[in-house]
């Protein structure tokens, strides 16, 4: 499973415009969690995964031969 998260980490990250998404997610849930603020956190969280969901979702699945 893990090398399934890693596929798909790494056709995200090739996105155009994708690294400039997530990056704000990324850095709103740790600027939530650094403060403290366990539902600001989890709503970041949230917004990344959705996020993440959604541009998967839009992803083109791969032709596999063989």
């Amino acid at each position: 499973m893990n090398g399934q998260m890693v596929r798909y980490q790494i056709r995200l990250a090739l996105r155009p415009g994708r690294p400039a998404r997530s990056l704000p997610q990324h850095l709103a849930i740790i600027d939530a969690v650094v403060a403290g603020d366990p539902d600001a956190a989890e709503a970041a969280a949230l917004a990344h995964v959705e996020s993440v969901i959604e541009a998967l979702r839009e992803t083109p699945t791969p032709v596999r031969l063989g």
